[in-house]
């Protein structure tokens, strides 16, 4: 398994740091960012680290895609953030599913 160390810090940093992050989930390739102040995301800071496909904010979270290392990258997150991860690779929280419209891909 490759090292995501580097590129959860560089999400971590630009959506504004630990503090501005309430829960992170995932889905099939998304890390999903439920967070405090949207105006505090470097979105450009993002896309430019390895291994970011794309970024956008939709449904209320921050959206990073990374494709299929998610799990590793979600693993990496959880180990860096602690408590503020809440989902499965299911993407179901705490005894909450999501809405067929919620689903990523």
């Amino acid at each position: 398994m490759k090292n995501y160390r580097t590129l959860v810090k560089i999400i971590i940093n630009n959506v504004g740091g630990k503090d501005n992050i309430k829960e992170v989930s995932h889905c099939l390739t998304r890390i999903r960012l439920t967070l405090r102040n949207f105006d505090l995301v470097n979105e450009e800071n993002i896309l430019e680290a390895e291994g970011v496909l794309t970024a956008q904010k939709s449904g209320g979270e921050y959206q990073v895609v990374v494709g299929t290392i998610v799990n590793d990258v979600y693993e990496e997150f959880v180990r860096q953030a602690g408590s503020l991860a809440v989902a499965d690779s299911d993407g179901e929280e705490a005894g909450k599913k999501r809405k067929p419209s919620d689903a990523c891909y």
